[in-house]
């Protein structure tokens, strides 16, 4: 029976032989096409952020104290999980950014501070920055507000965007704290500034 199917397919493959060559050259294309898409995949940065509020902690090492910052912060942890190290500029690399409205707010880290040169996030790496007071984000939030005279409902979309040197950007995700707190705390400003 064996005999008798390999007999059969040598007879087919012997009437066509240039059919089966044009399959043969097609999937050597096809995997040539597919190696060449997944190295290039294999060279974009890949990186997750997310955003989120903290306080900061100093210690007093002869009392062995830690105290409580009165100020709160947006902290922003970027993880490149590439395998390629990835650069941020640090004029243009953190923005702000509110929806069906062309405006942005750039925003430099309170921490670390990388001036006049591209900050490195090395492959498999994790970094922490300190955007800014949560204070002072709220200022400046209700400023864009008031002077564009855009609608307080738009802070629920608000997004934080990270730009690296070769142009790629990602998204970071931001913690349903941030958004609500921003929404009730610029209300509560803006009725007091009313009043």
């Amino acid at each position: 029976m064996l005999i008798f199917i390999i007999d059969k397919c040598e007879i087919i493959l012997s009437k066509y032989p240039n059919i089966i060559n044009a399959i043969i050259a097609i999937g050597t294309i096809v995997a040539v096409c597919v190696s060449l898409y997944y190295s290039q995949l294999r060279l974009r940065p890949r990186l997750k952020a997310h955003c989120w509020l903290s306080e900061i902690y100093s210690s007093d090492m002869q009392n062995n104290l830690y105290c409580k910052s009165d100020k709160v912060y947006i902290t922003l942890s970027i993880t490149n999980s590439g395998l390629i190290p990835v650069f941020l500029q640090y004029c243009s690399c953190f923005v702000w950014q509110l929806p069906f409205y062309k405006y942005v707010l750039l925003q430099q880290p309170i921490y670390p501070q990388f001036l006049n040169k591209d900050f490195e996030l090395l492959p498999h790496k994790t970094c922490t920055f300190l955007l800014c007071e949560y204070e002072i984000f709220i200022d400046k939030i209700i400023e864009i507000l008031k002077s564009n005279r855009l609608p307080l409902w738009l802070i629920y979309f608000l997004s934080f965007k990270i730009i690296t040197s070769d142009n790629y950007f990602i998204y970071a995700k931001i913690n349903k704290e941030i958004k609500k707190n921003l929404i009730t705390d610029v209300k509560a400003r803006i009725n007091n500034h009313n009043n």
